[in-house]
């Protein structure tokens, strides 16, 4: 069995025949209108009721870059014939698409709610940063109200997003994602190690409800850390790109000696890759790494060389002078010879 067949066999299994179910895809990563999935074809087939916006208040004014959200079968219906030849394409397009880039398959959803109903939940579970500082929330809000000066839109639909959000939700207050997810009972998404991640909803605990944020009126509230995510989503992305570039591309035997975490496959990257590429830049801010591209140089050193290797002391000295001096990290690493850089490694394990 392929590993695409095995993952269209898997989300089949999850389906809950008595819902709904619904794709998302993102326009701005444009599928080939050929395609069985693509917006133009889904419209022959499935017709034009079957589609629906889902809004993005800076979007507005374009309402077909917006992500629109397709009911691809209604409760009780099989997933056979050729509407399940569209579904089981969906799902190897979306594992070949490059977990670092803008996908166009945004995800699986299952809920009791219609299509323009479940469009405008999802369109409330936007998170944006206001103008005002450094100052994070959660824009709660229908489509029509104005939003805030300044503010800056963090599209948490797109897979990447919703991952990180669902990690740190995971360390911070495991329930809370589940929670959040309200009225979409299940949400299945292509995940940064090119598998899927398969989201359940549960209800808010009667504690939970006595916040203040938890109301009637909007999604539950985020943890902070994992609205804060998605400030670093973009160099999260930039560095599993590396990782994924490292662990599919000739090296020379010198890089793969230093390089032993690394493995030389596409499908081996870690479950939650994006989420550890996350962990790593924190870790490298937290050292005193301010420049993107350096914090992106310490998290691949912690990746696929060493996850403490920023705790030997030449090493140490090395990100130091990164820190204090103009010179880049990569500058100062390109330094060491081979020699050192395994005398470091073997050093490290010893």
């Amino acid at each position: 069995m392929s590993v695409v067949q095995s993952y269209i066999d898997l989300i089949r299994s999850q389906r809950d025949i008595s819902q709904p179910l619904y794709l998302l895809v993102d326009p701005l990563e444009v599928a080939d209108e050929d395609d069985c999935f693509s917006l133009e074809s889904l419209e022959n087939t499935l017709g034009k009721g079957s589609i629906a916006v889902v809004e993005r208040p800076d979007l507005s004014h374009t309402l077909a870059d917006c992500p629109h959200l397709v009911l691809l079968a209604q409760a009780g219906e099989p997933l056979d014939g050729k509407l399940g030849d569209v579904f089981d394409a969906t799902i190897e397009y979306a594992h070949n698409e490059h977990p670092a880039e803008r996908r166009y398959i945004c995800g699986w959803l299952q809920s009791g709610l219609g299509l323009h109903a479940l469009a405008a939940e999802i369109a409330r579970r936007t998170v944006y940063a206001a103008a005002q500082g450094d100052m994070i929330a959660i824009a709660n809000a229908d489509a029509d109200d104005a939003l805030p000066a300044g503010a800056r839109i963090y599209p948490v639909y797109e897979p990447l997003r919703q991952e990180l959000i669902a990690y740190a939700c995971n360390e911070a207050a495991p329930h809370i994602h589940a929670q959040w997810l309200g009225a979409i009972s299940q949400w299945i998404v292509p995940a940064s190690n090119r598998g899927f991640l398969c989201f359940k909803a549960e209800p808010v605990s009667p504690a939970d409800s006595a916040n203040a944020a938890n109301t009637a009126d909007g999604p539950v509230m985020l943890p902070q850390s994992a609205i804060n995510a998605q400030i670093d989503t973009a160099l999260a992305a930039d560095v599993l790109r590396t990782w994924v570039y490292l662990c599919t591309q000739p090296l020379g035997p010198e890089q793969r000696q230093q390089m032993p975490l690394l493995a030389r496959s596409q499908y081996t990257l870690p479950q939650g890759a994006v989420y550890m590429a996350l962990q790593q830049l924190h870790a490298a801010h937290s050292r005193g790494l301010a420049d993107a591209k350096d914090r992106q140089v310490f998290a691949i050193m912690r990746l696929t060389m060493h996850p403490r290797m920023e705790q030997h002391p030449v090493v140490r000295e090395r990100i130091d002078h990164a820190v204090r001096s103009p010179s880049s990290l990569a500058a100062q690493m390109r330094q060491l010879s081979h020699v050192q850089i395994m005398r470091i490694l073997q050093e490290l394990d010893a």
